[in-house]
């Protein structure tokens, strides 16, 4: 999954104005957020360090970004001991936000532990996630299908491992050609640039995500493998699309399953809306892990079918 920077603020945002039975509690009132995610074996990503805004304004994120904080990311052995820390520092350019000093990766099925202090107020923050374990890649299937073809385009793959659950993924697409003359016909309808259209409303298709998925929604090759079918109406585009399968961690799955609730795919009446959940102490935000897997395919248009 691809995270966009700052994900997390509008949804803090829906969270301090909702509602009154909340999963979390906190003071809303000049509180630290931060926002990060580790991907197994790859580096360590950034790490964003904040503070919470009024809900009337609008968002800006200079502004409230926390300067001079100590960030460190720490890898937690079975009984509680710290075997590995990772420093960040800030980068000059861009307050607020903190880069991981060394090249170390992410280890699969690891605890990492966040701790951020701010010196200036004494306020710490901490949090916790377990990595989601690798998988891999057994058959990626054609680089170029045709839109609308008999045979949508499918990936299989070995099943990624969690503590005591079963994974939970999040399956996106990301076109790479995103142009007016590349829309697929669902989505040209939908953006219709013959009415007024401002191509920066073609950012708001370039990356389409599935809702939350366990394994069932996958299928079963065997005990350890999955076959994902990719739907049709993923592509928002011709031309060069990356598929990515998503294993996520616990903070990130509580994290996005509130948000379905606060942006309203649930039932509950306004007042009763419970605020993101978040497992952030000290403050509020995200840090989370995930394991993923991606190919790149070329959605052909059929034959006869020319660009508009």
């Amino acid at each position: 999954m691809k995270m966009r920077p700052a994900i997390v603020v509008g949804l803090l945002l829906l969270a301090v104005s909702g509602g009154c039975d909340s999963a979390v509690t906190f003071d809303r009132d000049n509180e630290i957020v931060v926002e990060g995610y580790l991907v197994a074996n790859r580096e360590f990503g950034q790490i964003r360090v904040s503070r919470t805004q009024p809900v009337e304004n609008r968002y800006e994120y200079t502004p409230f970004a926390i300067r001079g904080a100590d960030v460190q990311v720490r890898r937690m052995g079975a009984s509680g001991e710290v075997e590995e820390a990772v420093q960040y520092s800030e980068d000059p350019d861009q307050p607020g936000v903190y880069i991981a000093e060394g090249v170390e990766s992410v280890l699969p099925l690891s605890v990492y532990e966040l701790l951020v202090s701010v010196p200036s107020t004494g306020e710490q923050l901490s949090s916790r996630t377990t990595v989601p374990g690798a998988y891999t890649i057994l058959d990626s299937g054609p680089d170029t299908v045709v839109y609308q073809s008999l045979q949508p385009p499918e990936v299989t793959v070995s099943r990624s491992i969690y503590p005591g659950r079963p994974a939970i993924f999040v399956f996106s697409t990301e076109s790479l050609d995103p142009s007016v003359e590349n829309l697929t016909p669902f989505y040209r309808d939908v953006v219709d640039p013959d009415d007024d259209f401002d191509e920066e409303e073609l950012e708001d298709y370039l990356i389409n995500e599935s809702p939350l998925l366990n394994e069932e929604g996958y299928e079963a090759i065997s005990e350890d493998v999955l076959k994902i079918k990719v739907p049709w109406l993923a592509f928002a585009f011709y031309g060069r699309n990356l598929l990515r399968s998503n294993a996520l961690d616990d903070n990130l799955y509580d994290f996005i399953r509130s948000q379905s609730v606060q942006q309203g795919g649930s039932t509950f009446a306004p007042g009763e809306i419970p605020n993101i959940i978040d497992h952030v102490d000290g403050g509020t935000g995200i840090f989370g892990s995930y394991s993923v897997v991606e190919r790149l395919v070329y959605v052909q248009r059929p034959a006869g079918l020319g660009a508009k």
